[in-house]
């Protein structure tokens, strides 16, 4: 084993001498390690014994200090009552003294007052039938304004259904005469709009006769506008160069084109790319054209045949 091991290394020293040191040592740690748990087991039981004893005395301090209070104020509530009682017997035997020697005062105070009372009632009773005779004037003044403003109303109704009966037949006339000058208005509307569509029917038949005067005197024959002119048909048939002289002309050829200097000029700018650029645009512009005759210009041949009648 590892002690035997250990032991061989230690001159001097068995096996067992060894293995007893060993558990020595381990029984001593044992022993440590034993205290130290007790040691930290009663400082925490010693902790807490405090904590719970410190709670415990200021608990019992609190109800000492409430209790003295309690029993402070309980002292000062008697002491307060004990003087509150004395003052009230004190003023209550003030307020006897004062009531057996004001009993004859208050008879005649009693007196007065009830002369007062009699005076004031009789007073009231005069003002009660003034107010009477007052409301009763009144409510004769209403009546009698009531009656004058009835008979001013009755007045008023009469006048105005007298004015109205006269507004009445004034508008009557009126509208009487507002319906005559419509129906004058339609009639001469009505005379307008004759007169008018006779002036048109007139003018129309004058239109007509100079129509009938100026028309073209051929037969309607629709066909006719799909055969040849006669221009067409008066073609010379010989064979020549000048052979179909009114025939379509379809563009131009190539050689036609460059003999065109103004084209010629226009196709090198525009393989050059210059053709958009202002310089281009002005020698474009600037450059001469040819002028070939129109094509239904008539030749020197063909205006011949024209003299002779072919």
């Amino acid at each position: 084993t590892a002690l035997a091991k250990v032991a061989k290394l230690l001159p001097g020293r068995t096996t067992a001498e060894v293995m007893a040191h060993d558990d020595w040592y381990w029984a001593t740690r044992q022993l440590q390690r034993r205290q130290r748990d007790v040691l930290e087991a009663w400082g925490r039981e010693r902790t807490q014994f405090l904590a719970d004893s410190e709670c415990v005395m200021r608990e019992n301090e609190e109800l000492a200090v409430a209790a003295a209070a309690a029993a402070a104020q309980k002292l000062a509530h008697e002491l307060v009552r004990e003087q509150t009682h004395a003052e009230l017997e004190a003023l209550r035997a003030a307020r006897q003294a004062e009531w057996e020697a004001g009993a004859e005062a208050r008879a005649e105070a009693e007196q007065r007052a009830a002369e007062q009372r009699a005076a004031e009632e009789l007073r009231t009773q005069q003002e009660r039938a003034i107010k009477k005779e007052m409301i009763a004037a009144y409510r004769d003044d209403l009546e009698r304004q009531a009656t004058e403003a009835a008979e001013l109303s009755a007045a008023a109704a009469r006048e105005m259904a007298a004015l109205q009966a006269e507004q009445a037949l004034y508008n009557r006339e009126r509208v009487e005469w507002r319906h005559a000058e419509y129906a004058w208005k339609v009639d001469k509307k009505q005379e307008a709009a004759r007169a008018k569509e006779a002036e048109e029917a007139e003018q129309q038949a004058r239109l007509d006769r100079l129509r009938a005067l100026v028309a073209p005197q051929v037969e309607a024959d629709p066909a006719r506008v799909l055969l040849p002119t006669a221009a067409f048909m008066a073609v010379d048939e010989r064979p020549g160069p000048e052979e179909n002289a009114f025939r379509p002309v379809h563009g131009y050829t190539v050689k036609q084109l460059y003999k065109d200097p103004k084209f010629k000029i226009m196709d090198a700018l525009q393989r050059q790319g210059l053709h958009n650029t202002d310089y281009g645009r002005r020698v474009i512009n600037l450059a001469q054209t040819a002028r070939p005759t129109r094509p239904d210009n008539l030749t020197t041949y063909q205006r011949g045949g024209a003299q002779t009648g072919l």
